[in-house]
C-alpha cells in the first residue's frame, strides 16, 4: 500500500459518485447506504519487489521501489460515499505536510476502488534527477461490521521514469504489486 497509498494517495484519485437509483412505478430499489467508515488507521503494507524494463534499472531505483513490510498511519474522511484518504505517517515519521492523499468512492458492500495517475520529480544521491510518471489502481474492502473497522487492499502500480524532463528519454519502465490492512484506532 505504501506504493499504492503513498504513491495512490499522493497523486489526484478519479473521484466517482454514488448514485442511488430513482424508483418508478412503485419500484422501491435503493442503492445500500456506504458504511461509516472515518476514522484513523494503522495500516501495514507488503510492497513485492518490483520489476524493471530494463532490470538493471532497478540497481539505481531500489530506494524508491522499495519492497517489505512498512507501517502507516492513515487518516480517513468520509462524506457519504466519498473517501478521502490521507497518509499521516511512514513508518513513524510525520509526512502529513506532503499532502499524500487520494480521494475514492465506497459502496454500499463496503467495497473501494482507486484509480490514480500523477507525475512527481525526485533526486537519487549519485545518480540524479528522475521524472516519475506513475499509474496505479487498487481495490479492496472495508469490513464496518468488524470491531474494530478493518481493511484490505491490493493494487499494483506502473512508474515510466525519465531523465532530463518529464518528457526526457526513458530510463525504465517498473511495477510493482502490494497488499495492505488497516485497523481502526479511533473513529
Amino acid at each position: 500500500m505504501r506504493r499504492q497509498l503513498s504513491h495512490g494517495i499522493r497523486g489526484v484519485a478519479v473521484s466517482l459518485l454514488v448514485l442511488a437509483p430513482l424508483g418508478c412505478g412503485g419500484d422501491d430499489t435503493t442503492t445500500p447506504t456506504p458504511p461509516d467508515v472515518s476514522g484513523m488507521y494503522d495500516v501495514v503494507e507488503v510492497a513485492a519487489a518490483a520489476t524493471c524494463d530494463p532490470a538493471s534499472a532497478l540497481d539505481v531505483l531500489d530506494v524508491a521501489l522499495s519492497s517489505g513490510t512498512f507501517h502507516i498511519k492513515l487518516r480517513v474522511d468520509q462524506q457519504g460515499g466519498q473517501l478521502t484518504l490521507t497518509e499521516l505517517e511512514f513508518e513513524g515519521q510525520n509526512v502529513e505536510d506532503q499532502h499524500i492523499s487520494s480521494v475514492a468512492t465506497i459502496e454500499g458492500s463496503g467495497a473501494v476502488h482507486i484509480d490514480m495517475e500523477r507525475s512527481d520529480q525526485f533526486s537519487i544521491f549519485g545518480a540524479g534527477v528522475f521524472f516519475e510518471h506513475l499509474t496505479s489502481s487498487a481495490a479492496g474492502q472495508f469490513d464496518a461490521a468488524a470491531h474494530p473497522t478493518t481493511f484490505s487492499f491490493t493494487g499494483t502500480a506502473t512508474h515510466v521514469y525519465r531523465t532530463e524532463s518529464s518528457t526526457g528519454p526513458l530510463f525504465a519502465t517498473c511495477t510493482q504489486s502490494d497488499t495492505d490492512t488497516g485497523t481502526q484506532i479511533s473513529g
